[in-house]
């Protein structure tokens, strides 16, 4: 038994534990699939593999890792390579170089060696020999990095869960205080200034007709109750719906919110109307003694309306 021992090994040949492989009598891989485990311990591991003309010998690294460089290839004559980044292969070849006569037969036993550099820190080393029968692919792994890995994504999934949690609770508190917030805003600018006008201004374009209906002043911030109306028979829907204040000749944008009734932004068929509220906030340098909207179209006719003449 000890002797068939020594035999297997030596036909084996001097592979680190754990990646054997069948080897011929030069120590040269022959298999078709080859599969290697990588270790911080071997940070230089050297993989001996014979090549065919004519096929691909595909080296897949190990999941999560990366290249530091370029690999380096000791006779590029001979062996030709192209990277894959996702998943990280590295597909080799040999090739008869160009411009010389010779066969498959004449490069049969040619050797060269080609370096691959990990970010982890891992240099492989693949001395590659062109045979008639060769491997075709290389599994490299790394069981320490994947074990790494599988801690990272554990640790992230904890702390995604934690943070979904705490988000939805602040999510949830921040409704609740923007609620309050928004009636605190209100109540006290009450106490300030309170003040509405009714309106009867309205303007229209094409059959694009746009009123304003009432005006307040609660604080430092103007409401504005306006409703648009499509008379056509074409289907109207906003594109936006913008506040201006008039400075003699000049409209100036105003940054204001709209509220709809009933639903955001609605497409409005024939003879449909719908409401809304635009609110913003002015101050003294701001605050403008008129007013005015500007309504436009998304497509269609892509009708422009603007109402000015708006004022208390």
């Amino acid at each position: 038994m000890s002797v068939f021992l020594f035999v297997l090994a030596a036909a084996l040949g001097g592979a680190p534990d754990g990646n054997l492989c069948l080897n011929d009598v030069e120590g040269f891989c022959t298999e078709h699939v080859v599969k290697y485990e990588l270790s911080a311990k071997e940070p230089n591991p050297r993989v001996r593999l014979n090549c065919a003309l004519g096929k691909v010998l595909v080296v897949q690294l190990p999941d999560g890792e990366s290249l530091s460089g370029e690999p380096a290839v000791g006779n590029a004559a001979l062996f030709k390579f192209k990277l894959q980044e996702k998943p990280l292969l590295l597909m080799l070849w040999p090739t008869v170089p160009e411009g010389s006569n010779l066969t498959s037969a004449d490069l049969e036993g040619e050797s060269s060696n080609i370096q691959v550099n990990l970010a982890s820190g891992i240099s492989i080393l693949l001395e590659l020999r062109i045979s008639r029968q060769g491997v075709q692919r290389v599994v490299f792994r790394n069981p320490e990095l994947e074990r790494e890995q599988a801690l990272r994504n554990r640790l992230r999934s904890e702390i995604r869960a934690e943070l979904e949690e705490s988000l939805k609770s602040r999510v949830e508190n921040i409704e609740k205080e923007a609620k309050k917030k928004a009636i605190s805003v209100v109540a006290s600018g009450m106490l300030k200034r309170i003040h509405c006008t009714d309106l009867s201004e309205r303007e229209m374009r094409d059959l694009l007709v746009v009123r304003a209906h009432r005006i307040c002043q609660i604080g430092e911030h103007v409401f504005l109750e306006l409703s648009v109306h499509n008379r056509a028979r074409d289907l109207f829907s906003p594109a936006r719906i913008e506040m201006l204040a008039v400075d003699g000749e000049e409209l100036r944008s105003l940054d204001a919110v709209l509220e709809w009734e009933g639903e955001a932004a609605p497409k409005l068929k024939f003879d449909r109307k719908a409401r809304a509220v635009a609110g913003f906030q002015v101050s003294e340098e701001t605050a403008s003694s008129e007013y005015a909207i500007r309504v436009e179209e998304s497509a269609g006719k892509r009708r422009v309306v603007t109402l000015e003449g708006i004022e208390f």
